[in-house]
């Protein structure tokens, strides 16, 4: 986890380092300025096991803890991705259904975890990561139990 965090700072450094001048980033002749140089050696290249944690568990949600301490610069959220297998089909759940010759039955239901994250920095230059948690329902992985209908 600890690597995850790193790779996230990195990124963001590299987010927020990309938006000053054009001029301080390149030399004159379009080649890499030395500051640009010496942050690129600094940053860590993702590798399998940084991008493997961050699918391989969900993180509690967080929104919020990040700015109440005082790291009020944030990126953008990241885009949700699957942090965990999605559930095994419950047939039995009543919350997906559908009508087979006028009975009411189950169609079957899996759910998927879903995390996004989003990297706050403070005035010292630390950083603090922030997540969102999802659950996503999906409906028809297999069912046909009838529901009785009160």
């Amino acid at each position: 986890m600890t690597k995850l965090r790193g790779f996230v700072g990195a990124a963001v450094l590299v987010m927020l380092s990309a938006c000053g001048p054009a001029d301080e980033q390149l030399s004159g002749d379009g080649e890499l300025s030395s500051s640009s140089i010496e942050l690129s050696s600094v940053i860590p290249v993702p590798d399998a096991e940084m991008l493997q944690a961050l699918t391989s568990s969900c993180q509690p949600a967080s929104e919020g803890n990040c700015i109440g301490a005082g790291y009020l610069v944030c990126t953008d959220w990241s885009a949700q991705y699957e942090c965990a297998p999605k559930t095994a089909c419950d047939p039995l759940n009543p919350l997906c259904k559908t009508r087979v010759d006028g009975q009411l039955v189950t169609t079957g239901t899996e759910y998927q975890d879903r995390n996004s994250y989003r990297v706050c920095s403070n005035p010292q230059g630390g950083t603090c990561t922030e997540y969102r948690f999802d659950r996503a329902r999906t409906c028809g992985c297999g069912g046909g139990y009838p529901i009785s209908e009160i």
